[in-house]
């Protein structure tokens, strides 16, 4: 088995289909599908989540860019939007 056969799951790409053009757009993971979707239900029906639950998903994401980039928490900032 071929890596890219091992990897072809992960996306929803036809078996039949060969996609090659990556460099201009790239198809997109399953798993980034369910996140996008979630999150325009959130902008879709704003009124449906906890706001509190914003904080402790921001910092989640803090602490996941940190141990991408290699920086402390402290050295991220998230901030809500200005209006």
């Amino acid at each position: 088995m071929k890596l890219n056969e091992k990897k072809r799951h992960l996306f929803d790409i036809p078996y039949n289909i060969s996609y090659l053009d990556c460099t201009a757009n790239s198809p997109l993971l399953k798993t980034i599908k369910i996140a996008a979707d979630k999150g325009l239900e959130r902008k879709y029906h704003p009124w449906t989540f906890n706001r509190d639950d914003m904080v402790e998903e921001g910092e989640t994401v803090r602490g996941l860019f940190t141990s991408l980039i290699g920086a402390n928490a402290v050295d991220i900032a998230i901030n809500p939007s200005t209006a």
